[in-house]
């Protein structure tokens, strides 16, 4: 999987984040440590600081399907791909 910032931003401008529940919490450590180490650039809905976040807690080595292959048609059924 690797870095998430390239795949995301490929398909869309991040504006901003908002974490919740665990997520939340977690960015907002991110951010005071951020700011401990007198690095005051990243605002409180940071999408940068968000991937960075997810990139430090997602284990790499964790088995996942690769969903990339999967498509459907447009009457919703499946396609050649994944299964």
């Amino acid at each position: 999987m690797g870095n998430l910032k390239p795949d995301v931003f490929d398909q869309t401008d991040a504006l901003a984040f908002v974490g919740w529940a665990i997520f939340g919490e977690l960015f907002y450590d991110k951010l005071a440590q951020e700011y401990q180490d007198g690095n005051y650039e990243p605002d409180a809905n940071s999408p940068l600081l968000a991937i960075s976040l997810l990139n430090e807690i997602i284990d790499e080595s964790y088995g996942h399907f690769d969903f990339s292959d999967y498509s459907y048609s447009d009457d919703g059924t499946e396609e050649e791909g994944l299964f």
